[in-house]
C-alpha cells in the first residue's frame, strides 16, 4: 500500500497536464451520467406508477376469483406496461455501458498514461486494448442482466438464482477493474487479472472500499449543498471529481505494485 501511495503521488506531480485532462473528463463523465439517469428515471418512474396503478385496481378477493372474476380486467395492459418498463431499464443499462466504453475507458487509458509515457498513436492503441479488456467482462455481465430482466416475472425476489447472478456480475466487474489497472497484451492481462485479483484480493478490496467510502462521503456533501448557492455546490462536486480521479490512480498504483 505504501508503494502504491508513493507511485500515485509521483504520477500526479509529474504529469500535471494529463491529470488536469482526467479531472475535466471525469467531470464530463459525471454530467452525462447524471443527465442520462435523470431522463431515464423520469420515464421509468412514470411506467412504474402505471404498473402499480393496475396492481392496486386488481381483484385480490379469493372468493370472487374462484367465482370467475378475473384477477385483473385488462391483463394485456399489465404485460404491455411491464414490457415497456423492462425495455426502459434495458435502454438505461445500454446507455450506461456505452458511456463507460467511451468515456470510462478513456479515463482508464488516461490514468495508464500517468505511469507510462506514450505518443498519440500508442495512446490510441492502448485505448483499443483497454476497450477490448472491458468488453471481455462487460459482455457477459450485460448478458446476465438481460436474462434476469427477461425472466423478471418468473424469478422471485428470494430466488437463489437471482443472487447467484448478482454475485457473478460483481465478481466479473471486480476482475474487469483489475484488468484495466494492469499493462500487457490482452490475453496476458486477462490471465493476470485473475491471478492478481485473487492473490492480492485483501489489498485490492481494501482500496476499493476506501475509495467508495470517500466518494460516498463526498457525494453526501453534494446532497447537503443542493439548496446552497451554485458556487458552494460546485466545491463538493469538484471534490467528488478529484476523489474519483485520484482514487483510480491509487487503485492502478496498488494493483501494479502487488
Amino acid at each position: 500500500m505504501r508503494v502504491g501511495l508513493k507511485s500515485c503521488f509521483r504520477s500526479c506531480v509529474g504529469h500535471k497536464l494529463i491529470l488536469l485532462s482526467l479531472l475535466l473528463l471525469q467531470l464530463l463523465y459525471l454530467i452525462i451520467h447524471f443527465a442520462v439517469n435523470v431522463k431515464s428515471f423520469i420515464v421509468i418512474g412514470d411506467q412504474f406508477q402505471n404498473l402499480m396503478g393496475l396492481l392496486q385496481n386488481a381483484n385480490y378477493d379469493a372468493q370472487t376469483i374462484d367465482a370467475g372474476t378475473p384477477f385483473m380486467q385488462n391483463i394485456g395492459m399489465f404485460y404491455s406496461n411491464l414490457s415497456a418498463l423492462i425495455a426502459s431499464v434495458k435502454q438505461l443499462i445500454g446507455y450506461e455501458l456505452l458511456i463507460f466504453l467511451i468515456l470510462g475507458v478513456a479515463l482508464w487509458t488516461g490514468t495508464a498514461l500517468l505511469f507510462r509515457r506514450l505518443n498519440v498513436k500508442e495512446a490510441v492503441k492502448l485505448y483499443g486494448h483497454m476497450l477490448a479488456r472491458a468488453l471481455v467482462f462487460l459482455i457477459p455481465i450485460y448478458a446476465l442482466i438481460i436474462v434476469v430482466l427477461d425472466r423478471s416475472l418468473s424469478i422471485a425476489l428470494g430466488d437463489s438464482s437471482l443472487y447467484v447472478v448478482l454475485v457473478l456480475c460483481f465478481v466479473l466487474f471486480y476482475f474487469m477493474l483489475v484488468s484495466l489497472a494492469l499493462e500487457g497484451t490482452l490475453v496476458d492481462v486477462i490471465k493476470r487479472s485473475f491471478v492478481v485479483g485473487l492473490k492480492k484480493i485483501h489489498y485490492i478490496i481494501g482500496i476499493l472500499v476506501l475509495i467508495a467510502a470517500v466518494a460516498s462521503g463526498s457525494g453526501y456533501l453534494v446532497y447537503l449543498a443542493l439548496d446552497a448557492s451554485l458556487w458552494i455546490l460546485t466545491l463538493p462536486i469538484l471534490l467528488v471529481v478529484a476523489v474519483l480521479v485520484v482514487g483510480r490512480i491509487l487503485f492502478v498504483a496498488v494493483v501494479r505494485s502487488t
